[in-house]
């Protein structure tokens, strides 16, 4: 079983238990009339572990499919780089 697993739909906003950070895309689009599809992948690139925190770097990358105000369909990339630090019981030997 995974832990932190979810369906996520465009009604719903739901927040994961047991989660140490998120990461939010967001996007503005203009003349949009529906939204056919989303798809998101946040990717840790780096990690180092200090005594009592633990340092995250990575990229998150976005895609949106949508129909626009002449029946057309197009989409809209977002990518962008984070930088986390998370505090916890945690010493700079582990990994």
């Amino acid at each position: 079983m995974i832990k932190n697993k979810a369906v996520i739909n465009t009604g719903n906003r739901i927040e994961l238990e047991g989660i140490m950070f998120m990461q939010e895309a967001e996007l503005s689009l203009s003349a949009c009339k529906n939204v056919l599809g989303v798809s998101a992948v946040s990717r840790i690139l780096n990690y180092e572990a200090l005594n009592g925190e633990l340092r995250i770097s990575g990229r998150l990358t976005a895609k949106i499919l949508y129909e626009n105000m002449e029946d057309g369909v197009e989409s809209q990339d977002y990518s962008r780089e984070f930088a986390e630090t998370v505090q916890m019981d945690i010493t700079a030997n582990d990994k």
